[in-house]
């Protein structure tokens, strides 16, 4: 069942147009020698930068490709984190091993430039704060589309120049990161249009909330003085005004962005909900595989 849900996958990632895989610890679950010959069927590259054979420290699948999207080359590498496998044996059983996560990037990063790439994304089946220790230790990484940590984000978080995303989990919401590129440019310096209305709308929510904190404590120590712990409000309080002060902070350093003018940013990160029409060609598989294995009729992730 395993082996043909992911052929499965990996025929209407074909059909879509997939431009590159990240390997993850349940892929591997499939068996190293299965993987590639999955690898084979696709008309994309699967890829793992840091993963190698243990025994010659060869890699096993790509370790990097550049993508030309409108004229500009999006160099792509990706990255699996120990910790994705450190409660699995998946990496003993195929005779695998993990080689460091930034000095993999650093080489990744200076390779795909030396190829040609204006742009640089790392795919990360990674942790959020791997994603934030590798952006502020390997410079040049554009982008870090997260794949494992399953953390929701509204927005990217911005670590130097690198913009960090997470995709959820089972396909619950959709994330998107597009680099708006002019004409002519080949230092590409992103900012986000939507970032200032993000911020403003976070502050008057967090002034909102120390309002609302500073007339309980009042209505604490008038009505019911020494009766009543006011501490957690306190703490409360003390937290927002740390987190207003650094919204405010951003807020006044924040550049102004011009569409017209310079490259920049932006993130949609839209819930898929069942109301949302399937694609017919992929439903159709969906439905024949569920016909030849019924225990996947009981779960409802497509």
């Amino acid at each position: 069942m395993v082996r043909d849900r992911a052929t499965m996958i990996v025929e209407v990632f074909n059909e879509m147009g997939h431009d590159a895989q990240a390997i993850g610890e349940r892929d591997l679950a499939l068996g190293k020698d299965e993987l590639i010959k999955l690898a084979s069927k696709a008309k994309f590259p699967f890829l793992a930068s840091n993963l190698v054979d243990a025994a010659s420290q060869k890699v096993v699948f790509k370790e990097r490709v550049i993508v030309k999207k409108d004229g500009v080359n999006i160099g792509v590498f990706a990255l699996l984190s120990p910790m994705a496998t450190e409660r699995t044996d998946v990496l003993s059983k195929n005779g695998l091993a993990l080689l460091d996560m930034n000095l993999v990037a650093r080489t990744q990063v200076a390779a795909l430039k030396t190829e040609g790439a204006d742009v640089i994304v790392c795919l990360g089946h990674i942790a959020q704060e791997e994603a934030s220790e590798l952006a502020r230790s390997v410079i040049g990484i554009t982008a870090i589309l997260g794949t494992h940590s399953q953390s929701l984000l509204r927005y990217p978080n911005v670590v130097g120049n690198t913009y960090i995303t997470d995709a959820f989990s089972k396909a619950k919401y959709f994330s998107a990161l597009t680099l708006m590129v002019r004409d002519g440019e080949k230092v590409f310096t992103f900012a986000d249009p939507n970032r200032r209305a993000v911020l403003e709308g976070d502050i008057q929510e967090i002034k909102t909330r120390i309002e609302s904190r500073q007339q309980a404590i009042k209505d604490m120590e008038k009505n019911n003085p020494g009766a009543v712990d006011s501490s957690w409000f306190a703490e409360n309080l003390k937290q927002s005004q740390e987190e207003l002060a650094a919204r405010e902070a951003e807020l006044k350093a924040l550049p102004e962005v011009s569409p017209d003018s310079g490259s920049f940013v932006t993130y949609e990160y839209p819930a898929l909900s069942k109301e949302i029409a399937d694609h017919a060609d992929v439903l159709a598989k969906v439905n024949a595989l569920k016909e030849k294995y019924p225990y996947l009729k009981t779960r409802e992730h497509h």
